[in-house]
């Protein structure tokens, strides 16, 4: 098995008259935000049927902050001279769940219902490649030549955590700079994220699971983009093939031990796969239920952890008695809240792009 896909996108979004036509939002969002500071704890909105949180604390240039389980919106106050008032993020599920260009379309169709957009400007694009067919060994790394100006072994206590102990967990490339690489066994790392609709998308395209799967990952940011001609999602899709093609043969290539002389090395024949037969994912609905079922899960897990703890602290004699006991404090919750758990459920429902 070797696929590819890009697993993190952000973008800007420039907005027709944006002080005018995001002025009732924007304010609704200060608002929302200050309450949510005055309560300690982030207050919800509704937006075209998706459910966010508008989170206590925004970014550099952006003071807003929404989140929902797809994808995070950056909204600024008002303008300034060399950015765009709106900043976009898709986060790894999302993109997994449709693959990158129909994620894009479905939120640009759900967004211009909101504000007119007058253009796009892409600001960093994660883009990866698995493959379970060969592994890195930490020797590996002599074999690397490299544009960039730091190569280094991972350090597994800060990259992931192996159950059994610490291990060689991959490489990386560049550091703090328009353009990196890691390189890194994302089995491991999904074991810690729990990310584990992963190992649906390397079955249906091929894999047993009996070996680790190990990503490379590039990630680049405007400056690189803007130096190969990518400004927008549209110059993306053309020319994302290009891209691959200079990160992998001429920006980082592992080469054999075939020659004392570096220059003359042929490439590995592993890292000729990597090149050449990376082929792009096809998303699959079987993803975006798996992910939704996966949230329930942990929320079920966290409600397990929280009723047993509360259990022992109050010393109640069963099951009964602890669940009796939380449906009367959430009841008296929502009576002082002035509100009901259906209007509470409802505010919730809708975490994900439809």
């Amino acid at each position: 098995m070797i696929i590819s896909g890009i697993d993190t996108l952000e973008f800007e979004l420039d907005i027709e008259n944006y002080v005018e036509n995001a002025k009732e939002l924007v304010e609704s969002l200060s608002n929302l935000k200050e309450e949510g500071v005055e309560k300690r704890a982030p207050q919800r909105i509704m937006l075209n049927g998706i459910n966010f949180e508008v989170a206590l604390s925004g970014a550099p240039f952006y003071k807003y902050r929404l989140e929902c389980n797809d994808f995070f919106i950056y909204f600024m106050h008002g303008t300034m001279k060399n950015n765009y008032p709106i900043k976009v993020k898709f986060l790894s599920g999302y993109l997994w769940s449709f693959g990158y260009v129909e994620a894009y379309h479905r939120f640009i169709a759900w967004f211009e219902s909101l504000l007119p957009i007058c253009a796009n400007r892409i600001s960093r694009v994660d883009i990866a490649c698995d493959n379970d067919e060969f592994e890195f060994k930490q020797d590996d790394l002599e074999y690397f030549v490299t544009r960039a100006k730091l190569k280094r072994i991972n350090d597994p206590s800060a990259d992931a955590i192996d159950i059994e102990g610490k291990r060689f967990t991959g490489f990386t490339f560049g550091r703090g700079c328009p353009l990196m690489c890691r390189i890194y066994n994302k089995s491991i790392e999904i074991t810690t994220s729990k990310k584990t609709w992963f190992n649906t998308i390397y079955l249906q395209n091929g894999s047993d699971l009996h070996n680790d799967v190990w990503r490379i990952e590039y990630q680049m940011r405007r400056k690189f983009l803007k130096e190969c001609g990518v400004t927008s999602m549209s110059d993306f899709i053309e020319k994302k093939s290009n891209i691959w093609a200079y990160l992998t043969e001429k920006w980082l290539v592992m080469k054999s031990p075939d020659d004392s002389n570096q220059t003359r090395r042929t490439t590995n024949k592993n890292w000729c796969l990597i090149q050449k037969g990376a082929k792009d994912y096809y998303a699959s609905p079987i993803i975006r239920k798996e992910i939704k079922v996966k949230d329930a899960q942990g929320l079920l897990d966290q409600i397990t952890g929280c009723t047993l703890s509360l259990s022992a602290i109050c010393n109640y004699g069963c099951l009964v008695d602890a669940s009796r006991i939380i449906n009367d404090y959430i009841s008296l919750k929502l009576e002082q809240k002035g509100s009901s758990f259906l209007a509470e459920k409802e505010k919730r429902q809708n975490k994900y792009l439809k």
